[in-house]
């Protein structure tokens, strides 16, 4: 039975009985009969899990700085104790380390494949479980996709791939200046002036990490011949 949120078992018995030893503090009612037998109801609290959260890190995670502790609490007591992560069981490793008692799991030297989410589930006369999402900053890296030689007058298209948690500042530059601020650089109409050293540039403000990839781009005219690449 069920009162108040909380799990209780019931027992009766009649016609005389003794109760001892009980495993969980009780209650027994004796009710009269009318033909003069005395039942007894015997009413016990079952302990039940409650209140069950995962306590993660306070700082911000870094991928190969930092470490990252996961404590999982909840109402005593508990019998087992489970962990998984996006719903498939977590294993120890050589870079996850559980506590002996299992309610704390240290992930080693995060890396960006440790992001997700993570469960707990504690487990006594019943099952509760928390949740918890984990972060891991990290990048950005770089690579920019794109043709390096292309035809007078057509279009010059690259494009910067980011890998970045959070998302990284972009920014092209050629020469020194700076000709865009998006992972996309588009240009019409090429002549022989937009040959030269194309540089992104990648700024992830978490990680601090600051990187670039660089494409020399020719521009070649209608019969095949190569413009000179700029100075600037």
């Amino acid at each position: 039975m069920t009162h108040g949120g909380h799990h209780y078992w019931l027992d009766v018995c009649s016609g005389g009985c003794w109760v001892s030893q009980l495993s969980t503090p009780a209650h027994v009612l004796a009710v009269p009969e009318l033909n003069g037998s005395l039942d007894l109801f015997v009413v016990a609290r079952i302990q039940t899990v409650s209140g069950v959260s995962i306590i993660g890190p306070e700082d911000v995670l870094i991928e190969g700085e930092s470490s990252a502790n996961l404590t999982c609490v909840g109402s005593d007591p508990i019998d087992t104790v489970e962990w998984r992560k996006d719903d498939q069981v977590l294993n120890s490793s050589d870079r996850i380390e559980f506590s002996e008692n299992k309610t704390s799991v240290l992930i080693s030297s995060v890396l960006r494949t440790d992001s997700g989410e993570y469960s707990c589930i504690l487990n006594n006369n019943n099952s509760e479980a928390a949740n918890y999402t984990l972060t891991v900053n990290y990048g950005p890296d770089v690579r920019i996709l794109g043709e390096g030689n292309v035809e007078e007058g057509s279009v010059i298209l690259l494009f910067c791939s980011v890998m970045s948690v959070p998302a990284a500042s972009v920014t092209w530059t050629v020469g020194g200046s700076t000709v865009g601020n998006s992972p996309l650089l588009f240009i019409e109409n090429s002549t022989n002036t937009h040959s030269g050293e194309y540089t992104c540039t990648a700024y992830n403000s978490v990680t601090g990490n600051t990187v670039s990839e660089v494409l020399s781009l020719l521009v070649t005219g209608e019969t095949g011949t190569i413009h000179p690449s700029i100075t600037h």
